[in-house]
């Protein structure tokens, strides 16, 4: 069993549920150098190792992975397997504030206008098509979870994860959540 965090897109907490899952026992993959450059963020493996033959391998077995649907990611495309994949929900409006405001504190900042919004529009289009398709392949099994569930009710949410199968500590993976570093 493979397991995979995935959602409607950057900020929709994939990383708050990555370490929660972690806490509460399972071992994660993902790439340690982006994570130490952008500051406590778990990033997904790197597009290249997504996208080599026969991603994701045997070496992945029970751990966790964020994989991305496209434009993001290669969630659509992973071989044939056994996966359990828990899909991060969070309105469209509050996730593009959380990334304005993440960047827009960041040294680089960020210019927000018509064509970032369009683009945004599109990229959130391209991601619901692939959650399509991810919720119909036969070799995944998706649990859909709100943000907002997760942040107002997090040992509920572990818990329902442990009755149907996900080999976690729900009380551990709870401790993890924190309200007060939502984003936005």
């Amino acid at each position: 069993m493979i397991y995979i965090v995935s959602g409607d897109g950057p900020r929709c907490g994939s990383t708050m549920m990555m370490r929660a899952l972690e806490a509460g026992g399972l071992e994660l993959a993902y790439d340690v150098a982006c994570d130490e450059a952008v500051e406590s963020e778990i990033c997904e493996l790197p597009l290249p190792v997504q996208l080599r033959e026969g991603f994701p391998g045997p070496e992945y077995a029970g751990k966790v992975l964020k994989v991305w649907c496209p434009p993001w990611g290669s969630l659509t495309h992973l071989i044939p397997g056994e996966y359990k994949v828990i899909w991060m929900g969070r309105p469209a409006e509050a996730r593009w504030q959380s990334i304005v405001k993440f960047h827009s504190e960041s040294p680089m900042g960020m210019m927000v206008d018509g064509a970032f919004l369009e683009v945004a529009y599109l990229k959130d289009m391209a991601v619901q098509a692939g959650k399509f398709v991810v919720q119909n392949r036969e070799d995944m099994e998706v649990s859909e979870m709100s943000y907002e569930d997760v942040l107002k009710e997090p040992l509920a949410v572990f818990k329902e994860l442990v009755e149907i199968g996900w080999p976690i500590d729900p009380v551990k993976a709870s401790k993890i959540v924190d309200p007060s570093r939502r984003n936005f």
